[in-house]
């Protein structure tokens, strides 16, 4: 097989470096050990936190699926009680089939 030659460049054309440059950084000696996302989720409701596993769920009987998903969210990064976790998904699940 013999080998291609090269085409000449288009007139007007222009070079392009493939060289990867720094253009800036970002954040102090260490940053790279502590990047990564971080989420914040809020209360679903005032008073939340002060409500007890059962109170929540049966206020979860009445919410709709943005409210079921926050809670699902901000008890899985809390207290993480399942019974009110899995209140949570089921609720949305329930009306994610609607």
């Amino acid at each position: 097989m013999r080998p291609v030659a090269a085409e000449p460049p288009l007139a007007g054309a222009k070079e392009v470096d493939d060289a990867a440059t720094r253009v800036a950084e970002v954040g102090g000696a260490g940053a790279e050990e502590d990047a990564g996302a971080e989420v914040r989720v809020e209360a679903p409701w005032d008073g939340y936190d002060d409500m007890t596993a059962a109170q929540i769920q049966q206020r979860l009987s009445g919410a709709g699926r943005e409210v079921a998903a926050a809670v699902s969210l901000y008890e899985g990064s809390r207290r993480a009680r399942r019974s009110v976790v899995r209140a949570a998904d089921r609720r949305v699940r329930v009306l994610s089939t609607r």
